[in-house]
């Protein structure tokens, strides 16, 4: 009997080790200027709401073809880097728990229409 509850106890002590990792959760939303003229402002706005475990240098990937950083003169950051080679935006670290928005402006450098998406890597 002693030898079962010992079984069972160190079951019970070894499961949160052998658990999975927590999976990495930040729903994103975002709003964009909708119309511009080459040479005027626009701005990108991307809210990043953390709903799991910290998350260590934040990118805000770019999942199409078009990237903002490309089509306007960025004139504010807002803080972050950007990453050419990824393509993304490199934003710094995200505690738990935490909300954070970035306010991205620029002029418009190319007419048309495009479209963006973005993933957290």
């Amino acid at each position: 009997m002693a030898v079962k509850r010992a079984g069972v106890l160190a079951a019970a002590m070894l499961a949160p080790a052998c658990s999975g990792p927590v999976p990495l959760t930040a729903p994103i939303s975002t709003t964009a200027s909708t119309t511009s003229i080459v040479g005027g402002p626009a701005q990108l706005v991307i809210k990043v709401t953390r709903t799991g475990p910290d998350i260590p240098r934040r990118g805000l990937v770019f999942r199409t073809y078009d990237t903002w950083y490309e089509t306007h003169h960025m004139t504010d950051v807002s803080g972050c880097s950007v990453a050419v080679s990824e393509p993304a935006f490199d934003c710094g670290d995200l505690g738990q728990n935490a909300d954070e928005a970035f306010f991205f402006a620029g002029l418009a450098t190319a007419a048309g229409t495009f479209h963006y998406e973005f993933a957290m890597r």
